[in-house]
C-alpha cells in the first residue's frame, strides 16, 4: 500500500469531463451570507459540457463504467471544449454558474482584495490542495502577472489600483481563475 501514497503515484489520473466540471463548480463554491452561492450549478446545466468533452452522462451503452484512461479524456478536441465550459463558467458578467469576486470577498480579509500576489495565493491554495509551493512558482508568477497587465498589455500595478467592484477587476479575477483552472493540474485527479 506504500507505493499508492508515493509523491510520484500522486495526481497521475486524468479527471474525466464529470469530475472535472463538478470539481470546477466545488472549488469555487462557498455558501454567501444572504443565500446562495460563489457557484452553483443545477447540474442538468453541466450535461451538455460534459458531452461535449465526450461523455454522454446517462447514456453510457456498455454496463461496465466510464473509463479511466487518461487518453479516453484528454484529445485536442476535449481540450478545447474543456477551455470552452471554463470561459463560459467564468465568463464576464455571468452570474448563473460562478461569481470568483464573491469568493474573494466573502473568504479574504479586504485590506488584501487589491494584491495581486495575495488573491493568486489564494486561487492556488483554493484549486490545488496540498501543491507544493515550490511546485506553483511559474504558475503564481504568470497569474500575478495577469492581474497586474491592463487591457493594453502593460504590465504595472494595476490591480492595486482597481475597485474591487469595478467590470475590470471582475474581468481580471475571472480571467486569473480561468488560466488557473486551464493549467494541466486541474485536469488531474
Amino acid at each position: 500500500s506504500t507505493i499508492f501514497r508515493q509523491h510520484n503515484a500522486s495526481r497521475q489520473k486524468v479527471k474525466p469531463p464529470f469530475e472535472f466540471t463538478v470539481s470546477a463548480v466545488r472549488a469555487l463554491r462557498a455558501l454567501k451570507p444572504g443565500g446562495g452561492f460563489t457557484a452553483d450549478s443545477t447540474g442538468t446545466d453541466l450535461v451538455d459540457d460534459m458531452q461535449k468533452m465526450g461523455m454522454n452522462l446517462f447514456h453510457r451503452e456498455e454496463p461496465d463504467g466510464w473509463s479511466e484512461f487518461g487518453r479516453d479524456w484528454i484529445n485536442t478536441s476535449s481540450l478545447v471544449d474543456r477551455m470552452r465550459f471554463l470561459q463560459g463558467f467564468l465568463k464576464v458578467g455571468n452570474t448563473r454558474y460562478s461569481d470568483p469576486v464573491g469568493l474573494v470577498k466573502l473568504k479574504m480579509p479586504s485590506a488584501q482584495w487589491r494584491d495581486a500576489a495575495a488573491v493568486a495565493d489564494f486561487f492556488l491554495d483554493l484549486l490545488y490542495l496540498g501543491e507544493g509551493r515550490a511546485n506553483l512558482t511559474l504558475d503564481r508568477a504568470t497569474a500575478i502577472g495577469f492581474l497586474n497587465t491592463n487591457e493594453a498589455g502593460t504590465q504595472t500595478s494595476a490591480f492595486t489600483s482597481l475597485d474591487p467592484n469595478s467590470a475590470t477587476y471582475d474581468a481580471r479575477v475571472r480571467g486569473v481563475s480561468a488560466f488557473l483552472m486551464g493549467l494541466p493540474r486541474f485536469h488531474e485527479q
